[in-house]
């Protein structure tokens, strides 16, 4: 792996930190716009689901970081969850909480292979 593990704990945990930073602004938004009397047709529902889309791609987020601390820490990271094969670097820098290589993240998103951990992650 080019990069030491001290600059992917580090830049893990900048991810973690500016993830968790769009997730508190989005339930800080959606806890100041409530609205009880809310109209099926008003615009500000599709605005609040969306925004629930967003949250809920942005802790998934924070899980798949912490999980890759959790294996650096361990001496895994960078190894595949699936075929247990190293994930190309390139991949790693570009999205360092990958836990998949690429071959194996398509036949998950298309659920034609379990992870090696009986896990579905994606």
């Amino acid at each position: 792996m080019p990069t030491s593990n001290h600059s992917q704990i580090e830049k893990l945990k900048r991810e973690y930190a500016q993830t968790f930073q769009e997730l508190t602004f989005l339930r800080q938004m959606l806890k100041t716009e409530v609205d009880l009397e809310i109209d099926e047709a008003d615009p500000g529902v599709h605005e609040r689901e969306v925004a629930t889309a967003v949250m809920e791609d942005l802790s998934r987020k924070l899980q798949e970081i912490e999980n890759a601390l959790r294996n650096l820490e361990k001496g895994h990271y960078g190894i595949c969850e699936a075929c247990g094969e190293p994930i190309d670097p390139e991949r790693l820098e570009a999205i360092p909480e990958a836990a998949f290589c690429i071959s194996c993240k398509m036949m998950v998103e298309k659920r034609q292979v379990r992870p090696a951990y009986g896990v579905w992650r994606d």
